[in-house]
C-alpha cells in the first residue's frame, strides 16, 4: 500500500535515508530530532522549492495553490513540516496505518494545532488518492493519526520521557481523529514509540 502511494507522490518531497527532522530556516534555534525507522515508512518533507538558481518557491505557495496564503485567520494555508506513514513490524499493528504529522517549533507550540489540521487533510488527500488511482493490493483496516509537536519551549514539558514508553496523547479539539503530543526536540526516538 505504501508502495502505491510512493509511486504517485512528488519526488521532491521524499525524504529518504535517515529521518532526521529540522526547520529549514537557517536561524531557527530547534535542534534537529531522529526518529528510528522500522517497518515500512514514507516520510514527505514539506520546504520551499528552489525553481531556478536564487528563486525559491514557499512552501505555502506550492503546498496550496489554491489558497490565498497571505491570509492568517483562518489559516487555511498552513501545514505541518512533516507527514510520515508507518506501518509498524509488530504483528498487533500489521492493519493499521500511522500517520504522523510533526510540526517543528524554536518556542511555544503556539500555530501547531492549525498545521497539523490542515497536515492531516493533505495526508488524507494522498491516502485517497493512493486508494483511487495507484495498485493497491490490500489497505489497513485502521488509519490512525497523531500530531507531534517538537517545541523548544513548551511550558507544559517537564522531565523527560523514557523511550521504553509510548507517547502520551491528547484529543485534538476541532478534529477528533487526530490526538496530538508535545515534545522537546533533540532527542531521538523510534518510530514505535510514537505508535499508540
Amino acid at each position: 500500500m505504501l508502495h502505491a502511494l510512493q509511486e504517485l507522490l512528488e519526488p521532491r518531497i521524499l525524504q529518504t535515508g535517515p529521518l532526521v527532522l529540522q526547520e529549514d530556516d537557517e536561524h531557527s534555534s530547534c535542534p534537529p530530532t531522529r526518529l528510528e525507522k522500522s517497518g515500512q515508512t514514507i516520510a514527505l518533507r514539506f520546504a520551499d522549492w528552489e525553481y531556478k538558481p536564487k528563486i525559491r518557491i514557499p512552501t505555502n505557495r506550492w503546498l496550496f495553490p489554491l489558497f490565498d496564503i497571505k491570509r492568517d485567520d483562518p489559516p487555511v494555508a498552513r501545514s505541518c513540516d512533516y507527514v510520515i506513514f508507518h506501518v509498524p513490524n509488530d504483528p498487533a499493528d500489521e492493519n493499521r496505518l500511522f500517520v504522523f504529522l510533526c510540526e517543528l517549533k524554536s518556542g511555544k507550540p503556539k500555530g501547531a494545532a492549525a498545521q497539523l489540521r490542515n497536515g492531516m487533510l493533505l495526508a488524507e488527500y494522498a491516502l485517497t488518492v493512493a486508494q483511487l488511482h495507484g495498485r493497491v493490493h490490500s489497505w489497513p483496516q485502521q488509519t490512525l493519526f497523531r500530531g507531534i509537536v517538537f517545541a523548544g519551549s513548551s511550558p507544559g514539558l517537564r522531565g523527560t520521557t523514557r523511550v521504553g514508553d509510548k507517547a502520551d496523547y491528547v484529543g485534538d479539539a476541532i478534529c477528533p481523529d487526530l490526538r496530538v503530543a508535545t515534545l522537546r526536540p533533540g532527542s531521538s526516538y523510534p518510530l514505535q514509540y510514537f505508535c499508540a
